[in-house]
């Protein structure tokens, strides 16, 4: 069961939460889905979690979105998934520096660099159909430190498709 925070008033968030959806199904995980708008709102979601006694999920999946990716909105996730020993997973390469176990994601410089040329010749008028389609690399960051703090052994063969491992 994979907690999901998003806004989704963002507009990535409701394209990337159907995408999510038909993934997530195909391999058996559920997603707890948690709209929420503010931090305040966000705050509140994860207190009542915790006032109830149930949290009702095992891991903590981030999307690419503002609320979440804010340094606030990041404080208060990871800082939840810390105290109550949850794996989380972010969608920014930066995510595994700062407490996740994993991201997996495009790296966004890499994006714009790709992006830099096409939008000159798109400037320039140039003829549709004429500009390469290209497409950014994902990466793969593991922080073996933070699995190895909850409990969780790495399979080897996992680590040898890593881009970076975080020691």
């Amino acid at each position: 069961r994979h907690y999901i925070p998003y806004d989704p008033n963002y507009p990535i968030g409701p394209f990337a939460i159907r995408a999510l959806r038909k993934v997530a199904s195909s391999h058996g995980v559920v997603l707890v889905e948690d709209t929420v708008s503010s931090l305040e709102g966000l705050q509140a979601t994860l207190q009542a979690r915790v006032r109830s006694g149930d949290i009702d999920f095992d891991a903590i999946q981030i999307l690419p979105e503002r609320l979440t990716q804010m340094p606030a909105g990041w404080s208060l996730i990871s800082g939840f998934a810390k105290a109550h020993k949850l794996p989380l997973v972010g969608s920014v390469l930066a995510s595994a520096d700062y407490g996740a176990v994993f991201s997996y994601c495009v790296d966004f410089l890499e994006v714009g660099k790709l992006a830099a040329p096409i939008a000159d010749k798109v400037l320039k008028v140039t003829p549709s159909g004429t500009s390469p389609l290209v497409t950014p690399e994902a990466h793969l960051r593991i922080n073996i430190k933070v699995a190895r703090e909850l409990g969780f052994n790495v399979d080897e063969g996992l680590l040898t498709r890593a881009d970076e491992i975080i020691r």
